[in-house]
């Protein structure tokens, strides 16, 4: 499915997927972001993914801000995160060692970040960084 709607880009109409946006099921919304996801390059997915990172659901959030990142970039991402929940961007950390240039994406994101996101940040970059 992801690599039939990379093909097809921003050429399909993704219209009926933003009604599901709002469905009152979580897990709904966020099966609906790791789709918008798969439309990369495209505004309105952009635009629709950085609302939802503002969900109620910590996890509906994440994914959107993880989708956000493939579909507008570090930049957009950052600008989002600016406005998640703390319980939405502590989700989101752990995942961007899988992103190619998820440690710059970390750094910008702690700037500016509470208190608890700044010292759950550090471990995470400190565990890279064992790692490696």
């Amino acid at each position: 499915m992801e690599l039939a709607l990379e093909r097809i880009g921003s050429r399909v109409c993704i219209e009926p997927l933003h009604t599901f946006t709002r469905h009152p099921e979580a897990a709904v919304r966020k099966t609906v972001a790791g789709l918008l996801g798969c439309c990369r390059s495209d505004p309105p997915a952009a635009e629709q993914l950085a609302r939802m990172t503002q969900d109620a659901d910590s996890s509906v959030a994440a994914t959107a801000a993880r989708a956000l990142i493939d579909v507008a970039g570090q930049g957009r991402f950052l600008q989002a995160a600016e406005t998640m929940t703390d319980a939405a961007l502590l989700e989101v950390m752990g995942d961007l060692a899988y992103i190619a240039g998820g440690r710059a994406i970390l750094e910008g994101l702690l700037v500016g970040a509470s208190e608890a996101v700044r010292t759950h940040g550090a471990k995470v970059l400190a565990r890279w960084d064992d790692e490696r």
